[in-house]
């Protein structure tokens, strides 16, 4: 992502823990066009 400046920003995600029951493949990662974002329970297994 680029800003008004044409500078490259990083996207962060955030995680409400109090929300995400941690129980399952997180959806976001299925759903990134680039396949950008990786599981993070799938790389630390």
């Amino acid at each position: 992502m680029y800003n008004d400046k044409n500078v490259y920003m990083p996207m962060t995600i955030t995680i409400n823990e109090a929300r995400c029951p941690q129980n399952h493949p997180c959806p976001s990662v299925k759903v990134c066009p680039a396949g950008a974002l990786i599981d993070f329970e799938e790389v630390i297994s």
